[in-house]
């Protein structure tokens, strides 16, 4: 038996905007993820001797060990189209915080696709890798290549940017949002998209790439879930103030939330603001861009 270890990155998005709901039920999104140094560890071993598929979970954070984790569903998914029927040993040890807007699920499913497939001599290509990725989610795409990206359509159509080296901050209280009821207060405070999001995002999203190419940095991030979010979460809307009061140049809902990251200048302020949040019983963790050049 062989087994392969990969690291399942955390990500944030520098910007978010959700467009009217489509035919197929996804919303459009146009968004650019942006990889950290947060992650979880996959480890998978092949047994050709056995059969079925075992995930055991460790870590700080509770997951579901069976078909309702993407983890065995990217498994699954990869001996389906191989047709083979062989055994598979996975370990998830989760660092990232369930259900927060950092794709952690979406990050530790990429990792088991590239895991399985190096263990299997890479019988499937970039390209197959991606369409199994699709499968399993929208996020899962950008996991599977890391990096920076701006991602549209409902998020699986990658566009790689450069990938600006960056320091971070990223917290979450205990209030928890689940995606779908994310999508239902951006569908009530956006008035079904009719008006649509912001005016000004589409300058946001221009400032943003600017400077990820090596222009001025933006005056602000955007994302479309954070005006309703906030005003439902009193806990992270009193994070997100306090994250800045603390120096972040810029602070931010992640995804549909609610983890909130910061963007700091200096380590220094970046570590005080850590120091300060987990005093108070907060999860926070400093971190760094990272998560570029993975090897499928």
């Amino acid at each position: 038996m062989h087994t392969v270890k990969e690291r399942a990155y955390a990500k944030v998005n520098l910007y978010l905007d959700v467009g009217a709901p489509r035919s197929d039920g996804f919303h459009s999104v146009v968004s650019v993820m942006h990889m950290t140094g947060l992650y979880d560890e996959i480890s998978v071993t092949l047994d050709r001797a056995s059969h079925g598929i075992t995930l055991y979970s460790e870590g700080g954070f509770s997951v579901p060990t069976d078909r309702r984790n993407l983890v065995y569903r990217a498994a699954e998914l990869i001996l389906k189209r191989l047709s083979l029927d062989i055994g598979v040993k996975i370990t998830l040890k989760k660092n990232i915080p369930v259900s927060a807007g950092l794709a952690g699920g979406s990050s530790d499913a990429a990792a088991t696709l590239r895991a399985m497939n190096r263990l299997l001599k890479r019988p499937l290509s970039r390209a197959a890798l991606a369409e199994l990725a699709a499968e399993l989610g929208s996020d899962v795409v950008f996991c599977l290549y890391s990096g920076t990206a701006l991602c549209t359509g409902r998020g699986e159509i990658i566009s790689p940017l450069s990938h600006p080296e960056l320091i971070f901050v990223i917290a979450k209280t205990r209030e928890c949002v689940s995606t779908k009821e994310a999508y239902s207060l951006l569908d009530e405070y956006y008035g079904d998209f009719k008006s649509g999001t912001a005016e000004d995002a589409e300058d946001c999203l221009r400032e943003l790439l600017g400077f990820i190419d090596g222009k001025c940095p933006p005056q602000r991030l955007y994302n479309a879930f954070e005006a309703p979010m906030l005003k439902t979460l009193p806990d992270t809307e009193a994070l997100h103030k306090k994250i800045t009061a603390h120096g972040a140049r810029y602070t931010l809902m992640s995804g549909s939330g609610p983890s909130v990251f910061g963007i700091f200048d200096t380590e220094k302020n970046a570590s005080e603001c850590v120091r300060a949040l987990v005093s108070e019983g907060i999860f926070a963790i400093l971190t760094r861009s990272a998560g570029c050049g993975f090897d499928i």
